[in-house]
């Protein structure tokens, strides 16, 4: 066996990785954290855009947990595919590690861009045209109560069809509801995000009112990142207007209760008790299935044929607006049927294998495939990066408008929730029409 693919393994199973590539990883790591303490020296930001998107998507789960993946600690989530999946760890990380350089190299594209602009980086007519949607207090309480509206029909639903524990369950077996729930998981970020945006900048308390009632419904969604999710977004654009109101220890303390509570709610709603919540919570960080991407990439790696997709998955995420019941490309070609169908799941009843920001990439195109998205999200992000610095302080509802392109380019790293920025778009359309019209009419 080559030597960079051979694991080794430490204390009883619960390190198990290659020297080498650990060495890589902690070179990387401490690349990231040189950079971001450049980054704050020379700017005074703790946490800037590109280096909170990059810790989360490629920092966290590829080099920090890479002594973890293949850890006999992993058998209670992956069960008897263990012996499989670890023979391909070092695989899914060295092609993960690919593409992370290829967001650097495009964070120096990104750079040269700026400065090729001279440093004045302006928005795009589409991203004003958001930012002004957003302004139109009327126009987004007038879709937040129609929102409401559609987001407690949807729960007596669930309650009278008595499916109210767990609908997610109902809906990923009934197909051909599985695009209203899909869209009111979507919209709800979109809405709450956009509600404490235009409070940042106005407070206004009708704001806050709607925020709490909404955020109460999403409660009975089922998914605990639909619901905490667009709260931490709004921690960090807080942190991006303010950053001299938190500190490191509060930055910590923020991030920290956002794990606890995430994996708290997932403990409550699968029945666990207290008593096991600190071992469920290290257990969960390290060998569970919120941080598991190089691992399921590996997964998927260990059972795959060979054949590389030719971009097969992108169509049938770009045709996601089409359950996928009525779709024979979504139904053949869908990501989360394929790598169900690699592992032997029902992708009936199992959402598919999540494989990173490079891994669908890599089956679709290969080495190539994943130098290209990386480079672009680089680009994308660094220049995202630069106008939220030059922006965000004016007006915290700039943020969805800057970060939009970035926003479009995410959807290809993991297609099973493409669907998502077609929600995106629509609900920008309706808030552009409702607004044209409302301008008419006044």
């Amino acid at each position: 066996m080559h030597p960079l693919i051979e694991n080794n393994i430490y204390l009883n199973g619960l390190f198990v990785f290659n020297p080498i590539l650990l060495v890589i990883s902690l070179l990387l790591f401490a690349h990231f954290f040189w950079s971001w303490r450049r980054t704050y020296k020379s700017t005074g930001w703790k946490l800037d855009f590109w280096h909170y998107n990059v810790f989360l998507t490629c920092v966290l789960p590829i080099f920090i947990l890479y002594p973890f993946i293949a850890s006999e600690l992993n058998i209670p989530a992956v069960g008897g595919f263990y012996p499989k999946i670890i023979s391909a760890t070092n695989f899914a990380f060295l092609i993960s590690t690919v593409g992370y350089c290829s967001m650097l190299v495009g964070r120096l594209i990104g750079n040269l861009i700026q400065k090729s602009s001279a440093g004045t980086l302006k928005l795009s007519c589409f991203e004003l045209m958001m930012y002004n949607n957003m302004r139109n207090k009327t126009v987004l309480w007038f879709v937040s109560v129609v929102y409401s509206f559609l987001m407690f029909s949807l729960i007596l639903f669930l309650v009278k069809s008595g499916n109210v524990s767990d609908p997610r369950a109902f809906f990923l077996k009934n197909g051909a509801l599985r695009p209203i729930f899909n869209f009111i998981q979507v919209m709800y970020g979109l809405v709450v995000v956009s509600l404490f945006l235009r409070y940042m900048a106005s407070k206004n308390k009708i704001d806050l009112l709607l925020i709490f009632s909404i955020s109460l419904g999403s409660l009975f969604l089922g998914s605990r990142m639909a619901t905490l999710g667009p709260f931490l977004i709004i921690a960090v654009v807080y942190y991006f207007i303010h950053p001299e109101k938190v500190g490191f220890k509060k930055l910590v303390l923020l991030s920290s209760s956002f794990v606890f509570l995430a994996i708290g709610l997932s403990s409550f709603r699968a029945g666990g008790d207290s008593q096991g919540f600190l071992f469920g919570l290290y257990n969960a960080i390290f060998f569970g299935n919120n941080f598991s991407d190089v691992r399921d990439f590996a997964w998927v790696f260990s059972y795959w044929d060979g054949d590389y997709w030719y971009g097969k998955s992108y169509v049938a995420a770009i045709l996601s607006f089409i359950p996928r019941e009525f779709s024979d490309i979504r139904s053949a070609w869908a990501v989360s049927v394929i790598t169900d169908g690699y592992v032997g799941f029902d992708p009936e009843i199992h959402p598919g294998l999540r494989t990173g920001i490079f891994g669908e990439a890599f089956f679709n195109f290969g080495i190539l495939g994943v130098v290209a998205i990386g480079v672009i999200s680089g680009v994308l992000l660094r220049l995202s990066d630069f106008k939220i610095k030059k922006y965000i302080s004016l007006d915290p509802r700039l943020f969805y408008s800057i970060t939009w392109n970035f926003k479009v380019i995410s959807a290809f790293y993991i297609t099973a929730g493409f669907w998502s920025l077609y929600v995106f778009v629509f609900f920008h359309l309706c808030l552009f029409v409702i607004r044209s019209l409302f301008s008419k009419h006044s």
